[in-house]
């Protein structure tokens, strides 16, 4: 909070919540995975009445969608390693009841 009372930026902290409160709710329409182009159209709308540059609008919608994918991913990943998960390995027929 220091650094927006230095910065003397009335609004600030509404400014960038109001995008990524908004732009959550929009996901929650079935999309595609990882809500691709949900979220791009959402993200850009809102900016857009927001009177944000489309440029800046539209690299502040990539990076804010790869700091929400990313980490779900690795950690996907990381639990498939340690599982030992694998599409190659044949997986075993449940054994039936004799």
């Amino acid at each position: 909070m220091g650094c927006v009372a230095a910065a003397d930026c009335d609004g600030f902290l509404e400014a960038i919540t109001l995008p990524m409160v908004e732009v959550g709710l929009a996901t929650v329409i079935p999309s595609a995975p990882a809500a691709l182009g949900t979220f791009e159209l959402a993200s850009m709308a809102l900016l857009a009445i927001l009177g944000i540059e489309k440029a800046a609008a539209f690299s502040f919608t990539i990076v804010m969608h790869l700091m929400w994918s990313f980490p779900l991913l690795i950690a996907g990943l990381v639990l498939l390693w340690w599982t030992g998960y694998s599409r190659l390995k044949p997986q075993r027929e449940p054994e039936s009841p004799a």
